[in-house]
């Protein structure tokens, strides 16, 4: 009888390990830069983080919109989801405020668990050797004080609108904190002395995240969305834009030069039924 020995099963990398190099992809610098700009907005507030091989979670226990979310680093296992959704569940337990929960993978239906399907919004990447568009003239500021970054929740919260923080607090979406952490730039836009457009840049992972960009309801198709994009592409000149673009925004990111890479599905769940 001849022996035999079993050769280990070859690895085969799947752009999803733990051990996999975060530049892999644009997709996975994308997640890590992700959840590094949620973290930092959270830990500046006094809140809570979470990182593991399967997802990072992020929360300030109060209601704060996108600031009390969970983002997958890797697919769920297929048939045996819960072992993951079950820890992610387990971190929101306590505290009030709706979780989101972000995957850049399609999932299983979540609604027997109690989530709610958001929706599927689109990826959007730019490469930094284009030229900057031209938009039209308007005030334009970069936020360096408590005031400004005050005027800039309101934006956001009321353009948006975050309704789970409205009416707006100051304080309540944004700590001061946040200004002196140098991988953010945060813009607003004016019309005569008011404020009416917000939106920020976030530098990790090699990209510059697109991080909202509102105009509040009235002061719309004016130029001062465009105005903000220039901001910050101005700003990213060395690296790659991308955002997470709603599907009414998306074309005009589209016209200045933004190319879809693919569609993340979000989740939210509200937090008294843990």
């Amino acid at each position: 009888m001849i022996a035999t020995t079993e050769q280990p099963a070859e690895f085969l990398e799947t752009g999803w390990e733990a051990t996999t190099p975060i530049p892999d992809t644009v997709l996975r610098q994308f997640v890590f830069n992700h959840c590094d700009y949620i973290d930092a907005m959270v830990d500046a507030a006094g809140g809570r983080t979470l990182r593991t091989a399967d997802f990072a979670a992020a929360d300030l226990s109060r209601p704060a919109a996108i600031y009390n979310s969970a983002t997958l680093l890797r697919p769920l296992p297929p048939g045996n989801e819960g072992v993951v959704l079950d820890t992610v569940e387990q971190f929101y337990r306590h505290g009030s405020g709706e979780v989101w929960l972000w995957s850049p993978w399609p999932t299983p239906d979540l609604t027997a668990r109690g989530w709610n399907l958001m929706g599927h919004p689109p990826l959007l990447l730019r490469p930094p050797s284009l030229a900057l568009p031209n938009v039209p003239a308007v005030p334009v500021e970069v936020v360096t004080d408590a005031a400004g970054l005050r005027d800039w929740e309101r934006v956001i919260a009321l353009g948006f609108p975050f309704n789970d923080v409205v009416p707006y607090l100051p304080g309540g979406f944004a700590h001061e904190r946040i200004l002196s952490d140098n991988r953010f730039t945060m813009w607003l836009a004016y019309q005569g002395d008011r404020p009416v457009t917000a939106a920020a840049l976030f530098r990790a992972h090699g990209l510059a995240q697109f991080a909202f960009g509102v105009t509040l309801p009235e002061a719309r198709r004016r130029g001062h969305w465009a105005a903000l994009v220039r901001s910050r592409l101005r700003m990213a000149a060395n690296l790659p834009s991308v955002g997470i673009f709603s599907d009414d925004s998306r074309a005009g990111a589209e016209r200045y030069g933004f190319l879809p890479l693919t569609r993340f599905t979000l989740w939210s769940r509200p937090r008294p039924t843990y």
